[in-house]
C-alpha cells in the first residue's frame, strides 16, 4: 500500500477529477485509510448526493448497477466515523432517515457502534422502529458491543415481543460471548422456534 504522504494530494485529483468511477473508488478508500482530513467535505457531499466539483463518466456511472453507484456513500459513511468521530452521527442519521436512499443500515449502525455512547443511543432508538429489518439489525449491532450504555438495549432487545428482534441479539450476542447468562433467556422463551435456536446455539 501506498503510504508516501507526498501522494495525497495526487489521490484527492484522481477522486475528484478522474472520470473513471473505479479510479474515483480506490482513490476514495485510499484517502480514507491514509485519514486525509481534506476528503471529509467530499465525503459529506457524497452522503448528500451532491456531485457539483466532481468529474464523472456519466455514461459509465449511470449505467452501472445501482449497488455499484451507492458504494460511494458506503464509503463515506464509514470514512465519516474513521474521520469526524462522533461529530460524524448527525451526517450517519441522515442517511437512516432518507426514504428514497437504498437501506444502508448494516454500515450506519455498524459504524455508529463505534461513536460512543451518542452513537450507541442512535441505533439503541431504532428497537422500537417501524420496519423490522432496522429493528432485527440494531439488536444485532448492539449485542457486538460490551459498553455498559449497549448491554442496557441488548437487554431490551434480547425481551423484545418480536421474536426476530430477540434472535438477532441472541445469535451476534452467542458469537461474542458464548457464555453469557444472558442466552438462558432465549433457552426458556414462550416461543418453541425460540428455544430451539437457542439450543442450536449451544
Amino acid at each position: 500500500r501506498i503510504k508516501d504522504k507526498r501522494a495525497l494530494r495526487q489521490l484527492l485529483d484522481n477522486f475528484i477529477g478522474d472520470p473513471d468511477t473505479d479510479v474515483k473508488r480506490y482513490a476514495l478508500r485510499a484517502l480514507v485509510n491514509m485519514k486525509y482530513a481534506p476528503v471529509v467535505e467530499w465525503l459529506e457531499k457524497l452522503l448528500r448526493e451532491e456531485e457539483d466539483g466532481i468529474q464523472w463518466d456519466e455514461v459509465d456511472f449511470f449505467d452501472r448497477e445501482w449497488d455499484d453507484r451507492e458504494d460511494f456513500r458506503l464509503i463515506a459513511i464509514e470514512g465519516l466515523g474513521e474521520l469526524k468521530g462522533v461529530d460524524a452521527v448527525p451526517d450517519i442519521v441522515a442517511v437512516l432517515n432518507d426514504e428514497f436512499s437504498q437501506d444502508m443500515s448494516e454500515l450506519a449502525f455498524k459504524t455508529l457502534m463505534g461513536l460512543g455512547d451518542t452513537g450507541i443511543a442512535v441505533v439503541g432508538k431504532h428497537l422500537s422502529a417501524s420496519q423490522d429489518n432496522l429493528r432485527r439489525r440494531a439488536a444485532a449491532a448492539l449485542a457486538t458491543s460490551s459498553a455498559p450504555s449497549a448491554e442496557l438495549f441488548t437487554n431490551k432487545a434480547l425481551q423484545d415481543e418480536d421474536l426476530d428482534v430477540r434472535l438477532s441479539a441472541a445469535r451476534t450476542l452467542a458469537i461474542r460471548n458464548g457464555a453469557d447468562p444472558r442466552l438462558l433467556l432465549i433457552l426458556a422463551d414462550a416461543n418453541p422456534l425460540a428455544r430451539a435456536e437457542g439450543i442450536s446455539l449451544c
